[in-house]
C-alpha cells in the first residue's frame, strides 16, 4: 500500500520551481525516484530531494500542472523542510514566479516577508532603481 498522497498545486514554471529549491536549500533532481515509507518509490519527472527520510515527487496533474507527491503524515521532515503540505514550498514557488516575470517586464522587485509569513511585493519600473542609486 503506497503512503504517497497528492497535493494539487498550480506549480508549471520549472524555472521558477528551480529558483525556490535553491532558495529553501533544497535539490531538485530530474527523472529520478522519489523515497518514501518503508523503502517505497515513486518515479517523477521531477524529484525534490530532502534531507530527511522521505522526498517529494512532482507529477503532472490533468490541467498540466505539477502536483506534489509525497509520504505527508510520516515523513516531519517534510513539514520542516517545505512546509505543511508544501505551503513554505509552494509560497517560495509564487515569490520565484513574481520575480521571474517582473524582470521579464523590466520590473524590479522589493520583497518583504511580514511577522505573519505572508510576503508583500513592491515592483518598479528598472529604471527608478538607477535613479535611486545616484542619489
Amino acid at each position: 500500500m503506497s503512503h504517497f498522497t497528492r497535493v494539487p498545486t498550480q506549480i508549471t514554471d520549472i524555472e521558477a520551481l528551480k529558483l525556490a529549491c535553491k532558495r529553501l536549500d533544497l535539490q531538485l533532481l530530474n527523472n529520478d525516484y522519489a523515497r518514501g515509507w518503508q523503502g517505497q518509490r515513486i518515479l517523477a519527472p521531477y524529484v525534490i530531494r530532502l534531507k530527511g527520510a522521505y522526498d517529494i515527487a512532482l507529477t503532472r496533474s490533468g490541467d498540466g500542472a505539477f502536483d506534489l507527491n509525497a509520504d505527508w503524515s510520516m515523513g516531519k521532515n517534510l513539514e520542516n523542510e517545505v512546509g505543511e503540505k508544501g505551503g513554505r514550498l509552494i509560497q517560495t514557488y509564487g515569490a520565484c514566479v513574481t520575480h521571474l516575470v517582473a524582470d521579464k517586464l523590466g520590473m524590479n522587485v522589493e520583497e518583504t516577508v511580514l511577522d505573519d509569513g505572508r510576503i508583500r511585493f513592491r515592483l518598479y519600473p528598472k529604471t527608478e532603481l538607477n535613479e535611486r542609486l545616484r542619489y
